[in-house]
């Protein structure tokens, strides 16, 4: 029942807004997480969260974190555009030229369909295990790889114009080393 799901939604849109309303780091509203935005039929779900983000605080972002990416149908009810990838991770395994390739097209595409909208990476990365560094062959899980990742992806997005800001998803901390 879409109506009893979206009572809640929006029940938890207020309480993301009251709980997090003057908090310093926050720099936009979300919500649905990798949610279904490429069906035209949820579209009036995100204008619903969107316009009671925008009641509560008009002077933030209001997007969600698309893994539809360029399929997404319900954009135009953000005030930011924001895509999840994970190139050389989950797609294009170990071509480290796919955060560049992939990553840049996106933005492009962002730019020419949604020209007045910043485009966020809302998540990247490469998963690495602990302690497993030193590997000759720099084998997917290591943590050269994943550090081999992120710089792929932290570089594109600080040379694209068209990327106005990168978040990096990790589970947990890690230990880090300059001689990764």
């Amino acid at each position: 029942d879409w109506g009893h799901f979206m009572k809640y939604q929006l029940q938890q849109v207020d309480e993301m807004l009251a709980a997090s309303m003057n908090h310093p780091s926050i720099m936009a509203w979300a919500w649905f997480n990798e949610g279904p935005s490429n069906n035209e039929a949820a579209c009036q779900a995100y204008l619903q969260c969107s316009l009671r983000a925008a009641e509560a605080d008009p002077t933030r972002f209001r997007t969600w974190a698309s893994n539809k990416r360029e399929e997404d149908k319900c954009l135009q009810y953000a005030t930011a555009v924001s895509f999840n990838n994970y190139p050389a991770w989950y797609s294009d395994k170990h071509d480290l030229a796919a955060p560049k390739r992939q990553w840049t097209s996106s933005a492009a595409w962002a730019r020419q369909n949604f020209p007045d909208k910043p485009f966020f990476i809302s998540e990247t990365g490469a998963g690495g295990l602990y302690e497993w560094s030193d590997n000759k062959t720099d084998a997917y899980w290591t943590l050269k790889y994943q550090q081999e990742v992120i710089d792929a992806d932290v570089d594109t997005a600080l040379a694209d114009s068209n990327v106005s800001g990168l978040i990096l998803w990790h589970f947990f901390d890690f230990k880090g080393s300059l001689a990764l």
